[in-house]
C-alpha cells in the first residue's frame, strides 16, 4: 500500500508539526498582510510546512513512488 515508507513518516511528520505550529501561532494575533500581529508568519509557516507534509505523504503512496522501507534510527 505505501511504497515510499520513509517518506510517508516523514509526510506526517510535517502535517503533525506545522498542525501544531498554526494552532499555537492562531493564539497569537495574527493581523493582515499590511498590518502583521507577532502570530502571522508563524501562522503562515506552519499551514505551509503541513502543505508541503500532504504533498510528501501523497507521492510516498502513489504507485509510481520509489519503494523505500523504514530502517533503524540513526542507520
Amino acid at each position: 500500500m505505501v511504497a515510499n515508507q520513509q517518506n510517508f513518516v516523514t509526510g506526517l511528520l510535517y502535517i503533525v508539526l506545522g498542525t501544531s505550529v498554526a494552532i499555537i501561532a492562531a493564539g497569537y494575533e495574527i493581523g493582515t498582510p499590511y498590518d502583521m500581529g507577532p502570530g502571522f508568519f508563524p501562522f503562515g509557516v506552519g499551514i505551509t510546512l503541513a502543505i508541503v507534509g500532504v504533498w510528501v505523504l501523497v507521492a510516498a503512496i502513489l504507485p509510481n513512488a520509489t519503494p523505500s522501507e523504514l530502517g533503524a534510527p540513526g542507520h
